[in-house]
């Protein structure tokens, strides 16, 4: 879903050896840091379920679903942008 956003994976790196080192100790970009126009909750969203720290991130799937759903329904309360304000 990230890499789908953000139009590129956060991990990958020019090498595989890099890349492999990404995925163990590399930082993760947010997701606004790619893509300005992402909404907060969102972002927040992806801070939280990509967290090195596993205490910050959900412990199931199905909980991560439910924050995703959360996020969807919050963000459907809000007014539509146009783009032109």
């Amino acid at each position: 879903l990230y890499e789908g956003l953000a139009g590129s994976n956060p991990l990958r790196a020019a090498t595989v050896n890099d890349t492999l080192y990404n995925v163990a100790f590399g930082p993760i970009p947010e997701l606004r840091a790619r893509r300005a126009d992402v909404p907060e909750p969102l972002n927040a969203f992806f801070v939280r379920a990509l967290s090195r720290d596993t205490r910050a991130r959900p412990a199931k799937a199905a909980a991560l679903a439910e924050q995703l759903l959360a996020v969807k329904t919050e963000l459907d309360r809000q007014p539509t942008r146009t783009g032109d304000e």
